[in-house]
């Protein structure tokens, strides 16, 4: 191996040793409280749930990542495996994966219409914040095939009320895939 390429193995080798180490946080954070109050919420993630980030900021001055977010949960469910297969992450990661398709199997269970229909959420919404709700209609269409439309998902599986780009359906084979993955190279 020559010089450069040396320097670039052991940088990718560092890279991999830290994104490891940095993913876990973000994997089931049942120990951490997301509060949102201009949204009146209170969020206390769930096993399987994974979050973009798990630090608890709320624009001011960092952006509200503590989202389970289809897309990026695929990525880093389909890293785990990854970590698992070459015992950088050990026995736990079977757990995790299997709270992680637990918890994606109860989001079938969303449905927007329940929230309009029990309207009381929308009161304890700041009224700075009722601007970027999401209007009824559009919580109505998300119930049954559509829920896996949403871009995310509270980490305690619970719908996201607020306004963001919807529908993404990148997450749906993303997910697919990594799932797919795991029943191939792990013994479930």
């Amino acid at each position: 191996m020559s010089m450069p390429d040396a320097a670039l193995e052991h940088w990718i080798q560092e890279q991999y040793a830290r994104a490891a180490t940095w993913m876990q946080p973000s994997l089931s954070p049942v120990a951490l409280t997301k509060q949102r109050p201009g949204f009146g919420q209170t969020i206390h993630p769930v096993r399987g749930s994974i979050v973009a980030s798990p630090v608890l900021a709320d624009y001011d001055p960092d952006p509200d990542y503590f989202f389970h977010w289809f897309r990026d949960s695929a990525v880093i469910i389909d890293a785990l495996r990854l970590l698992y297969l070459d015992g950088t992450a050990g026995v736990e990661a079977r757990s995790q994966f299997a709270d992680f398709v637990r918890f994606s199997l109860a989001l079938r269970e969303l449905d927007g219409r329940k929230l309009t229909m029990a309207p009381a959420w929308r009161s304890r919404v700041a009224p700075a914040f009722v601007r970027f709700l999401r209007e009824d209609a559009d919580l109505e269409r998300v119930c049954g095939e559509l829920v896996v439309a949403e871009t995310r998902v509270n980490a305690d599986g619970s719908l996201d009320i607020s306004k963001w780009a919807r529908p993404q359906h990148d997450g749906v084979p993303l997910r697919a895939l990594a799932l797919m993955r795991w029943a191939r190279s792990v013994e479930l």
